[in-house]
């Protein structure tokens, strides 16, 4: 038993590493920008692809404090670079995937000794850094959403020394941390939650450009993989993707016609590797409900059976309960 127990976690484990590193796809990526970061919505995908710095990291750059730009030259920029930490008690932590993007921006500005209110065109660029974790479960015993401020919090306090320097804060750069959950419940299936910083005028008003404080954001996308959702959404991209149960041809046939996404070598080997460990995954799944259905019925439980049919949340806390691994 221990043996299959140790298997099924290497497969599982294997299983995550597949989803981000098809999630770290820049084509990936820039669907994801596209459909849940407020400054890319405008922008078409070949664009936002264009902003996606190439050294986009998966599961290398420490979260917690003294790690983090470890690795980094005094003089060299922060982010694109970074993704482990270790404190006593807590082991390592890492960003699933983590980057940035810059996109230019047009603006105008007044030049002296030309005509007073003369204006000329220039291009300026905005930086953000970009935190994507993939997460299995939506409700893991926490809130996302502390987890996600935090993340964020550290994408902002790392930025000490590498994106600017005290006194000079107004080079810190927007930071976001998007969570992709897989297994969401349905009742919030394919939906995207944004949490955000805002200026609260409570008496009277002072006056602050949003660039000030619009520094941090928790982006949460639900996934349904029961239902995946209309064509050209990101939600039917995703819930594709990282299917357990559609084949590779059918997934590669989704990605390059629906989604122009080409696929290249890197790309079919991600999502072969990915379906052979999930048929392999299916399997003991099936095995275990078999397990559990025996111990329901040997127990009576039979409202209890029934709800772990339809309720995945329920069935893991049956499988904990009987130690079914």
């Amino acid at each position: 038993m221990l043996s299959n127990n140790l298997e099924a976690a290497r497969e599982r484990a294997q299983y995550d590493e597949h989803a981000k590193q098809l999630i770290g796809n820049i084509w990936i990526l820039a669907h994801i920008l596209k459909f849940s970061v407020k400054e890319f919505r405008n922008m078409s995908i070949q664009q936002i692809k264009a902003c996606i710095a190439p050294d986009v990291e998966v599961a290398a750059v420490p979260v917690l404090p003294g790690q983090t730009n470890e690795s980094q030259n005094e003089q060299e920029q922060l982010l694109g670079d970074n993704t482990e930490n270790k404190i006593p008690g807590e082991g390592y932590i890492t960003y699933d995937i983590r980057f940035h993007v810059k996109i230019p921006v047009a603006h105008g500005w007044k030049r002296k000794n030309r005509r007073r209110h003369g204006r000329k065109n220039s291009l300026r660029e905005i930086k953000l850094l970009i935190n994507i974790e993939a997460q299995k479960d939506a409700s893991p015993g926490y809130s996302l959403v502390t987890r996600g401020i935090f993340y964020g919090a550290r994408m902002i306090s790392a930025q000490l020394g590498t994106e600017f320097r005290i006194p000079h804060y107004d080079g810190m750069k927007k930071v976001y941390s998007i969570f992709i959950i897989m297994n969401a419940p349905k009742h919030i299936g394919n939906s995207i939650v944004n949490y955000s910083m805002k200026k609260e005028n409570l008496v009277g008003s002072a006056p602050e450009v949003p660039e000030s404080y619009d520094k941090l954001a928790v982006m949460e996308l639900y996934l349904d993989q029961e239902h995946l959702g209309e064509e050209n959404s990101i939600f039917h991209l995703l819930n594709v993707l990282l299917s357990e149960k559609l084949e590779v041809e059918e997934k590669k046939d989704v990605l390059e016609n629906i989604y122009h996404i080409p696929m290249d070598d890197g790309m079919r080997k991600e999502i072969s590797l990915m379906c052979n460990l999930s048929e392999g995954i299916e399997e003991r799944g099936a095995d275990q409900f078999a397990l559990l259905t025996k111990r329901l019925l040997a127990e009576k439980r039979i409202d209890d059976l029934q709800r772990a049919a339809d309720d995945k949340e329920y069935r893991r806390e049956l499988y904990r309960e009987f130690k079914i691994n």
